[in-house]
């Protein structure tokens, strides 16, 4: 009789520890749940980024191609505008025949139908470049389409006449850029430039080695040889779009500050220029 208070107590601490066991287990069970599915999350999370930043190097890629092709179709237009020009011209002298004045026209006009259902497609605004007194669009090839062109501003004219070996060394290193073989083209215009530094062509050639580096996205290196044209040749019409390709190669490496200031410089000292539309239209759009 003394000993029976002595059971119930001995089973209440066996059943408080199979219980204890019990809920240690479950609670075991539940933190390796919350474990995995802190992993997981973790997981997702590092996809998630993965993905956003896929997507805004797509998104980066694909604004950075719109500029130049916007710029590439200015430099159509502007060539387009010049060949009107010269139709005219011929047609008001009277030397192209009334059958000849129609196929050009024709051709012009088709020229033209196409540049403007390209604009549309590609839903760009058409910009007609500013034309000085006196003065009409121009420009020059510059290679692959998607490229940012070369603009020759309306007021420039052609340089003079240099000496024969200036000219030849300067027509094999355009005919270089223009076939877009940018490395010999790059070393023709170096050696032209060193062995002529005087020479007539010596502005356009020092613009073209940093445009040929731009073409092999040698942005950096590209920028200093563009400011070589502003220090070497400061009264160069090729300084306003000097500075205006040294603004889109910072935007290729991602400086915008500096890409801001140097538009801004374009639109400061050469307010009529053809590069300072260019920037006016440029400006806005940098975020």
């Amino acid at each position: 009789m003394g000993n029976r208070p002595f059971i119930p107590l001995f089973l209440i601490l066996f059943w408080a520890l199979m219980a204890g066991c019990v809920m240690q287990e479950d609670f075991k069970r539940q933190n390796l749940r919350i474990n995995n599915l802190r992993t997981e999350l973790q997981d997702l999370k590092d996809q998630t980024k993965l993905r956003d930043m896929e997507l805004e190097r797509q998104f980066k890629q694909a604004r950075s191609v719109l500029p130049e092709m916007r710029l590439e179709l200015d430099r159509i237009r502007g060539e387009l505008q010049s060949l009107t020009n010269k139709v005219e011209t011929a047609e008001q002298s009277g030397a192209l025949p009334g059958g000849g004045r129609t196929t050009l026209k024709d051709q012009l006009a088709f020229i033209q139908a196409r540049l403007d259902r390209l604009d549309k497609t590609l839903n760009l605004q058409p910009m007609s470049p500013p034309v000085p007194e006196g003065g009409s669009t121009a420009s020059l090839p510059s290679g692959e389409a998607g490229e940012p062109s070369i603009v020759v501003r309306p007021e420039e004219t052609p340089p003079p006449a240099p000496a024969d070996s200036d000219k030849a060394e300067y027509k094999v290193a355009e005919a270089l850029f223009k076939r877009q073989v940018y490395p010999k083209a790059l070393e023709k215009f170096r050696a032209l430039v060193k062995a002529h530094p005087k020479s007539p062509y010596a502005p356009s050639s020092q613009f073209y080695v940093g445009e040929c580096l731009y073409h092999q996205k040698k942005y950096e290196e590209a920028i200093l040889e563009y400011q070589s044209v502003v220090k070497k040749y400061p009264k160069s019409e090729k300084v306003s779009i000097a500075l205006l390709k040294q603004a889109y190669s910072f935007l290729n490496i991602g400086d915008k500050t500096s890409a801001k200031l140097l538009l801004k410089k374009v639109i400061r000292e050469f307010p009529k220029s053809y590069s300072a539309g260019l920037a006016r239209r440029k400006l806005p759009k940098i975020r």
